[in-house]
Parts: structure tokens; C-alpha cells; sequence
């Protein structure tokens, strides 16, 4: 799918974060969502911690999604299991 006009790229979204891209390269991102159910295909994921859930849990279904990046928490990396590593790399994804 082509973006028609994006938001900002993974590389802006590491800059405004003061993140570090540690896996993939620059994506364009044309939203932003902390609902892994509502990703479409070139959003940035950012998994927050609820009282019931953390959304860190639903990395895959953000990836399966369309998830151009995936903005993470500093105590979940490295990433446990390598599943959506992979995943993210076969999809060309950012792990920020």
C-alpha cells in the first residue's frame, strides 16, 4: 500500500521520542495508535500498560496489521522469544 501523505517517518519518530531504532530502517508512518485492533498498514504502535492489559502483549497482531513501527518500552527489550523480531523483519517494520 502507498502512502499517500505521512506523518512523519521512523527516524522523526526516534528524534521526537529520544528512542533508538533498534531493528529496521526508515518507514514512512501516516498514524498513530495505542489500539493494536485499529493498526492499518504504515501506523506506529505504541503499546502502553493498562490496569488489565499491557499492550506489549499484542506486538504480533500490530505487525499482522500493518504496523510500519513499533515504539517499545525500555524494559521489554531485548524482546522476549524471538517471534516478533522476525516477524517485524519480514514485515520491514521499526522497532523503536
Amino acid at each position: 500500500m502507498t502512502v499517500e501523505r505521512a506523518l512523519f517517518n521512523t527516524e522523526e519518530v526516534s528524534v521526537i521520542t529520544g528512542g533508538v531504532i533498534r531493528q529496521g530502517s526508515r518507514r514512512p508512518v501516516s498514524s498513530v495508535t495505542i489500539d493494536s485492533r485499529q493498526v492499518t498498514a504504515d501506523a506506529l504502535f505504541i503499546p502502553l500498560p493498562g490496569e488489565h492489559f499491557d499492550g506489549h502483549q499484542f506486538l504480533r497482531e500490530a505487525l499482522t496489521n500493518g504496523a510500519s513501527a513499533l515504539l517499545l518500552a525500555d524494559r521489554v527489550w531485548p524482546l522476549e522469544g524471538e517471534e516478533v523480531t522476525r516477524q517485524a523483519r519480514e514485515r520491514g517494520a521499526a522497532l523503536i
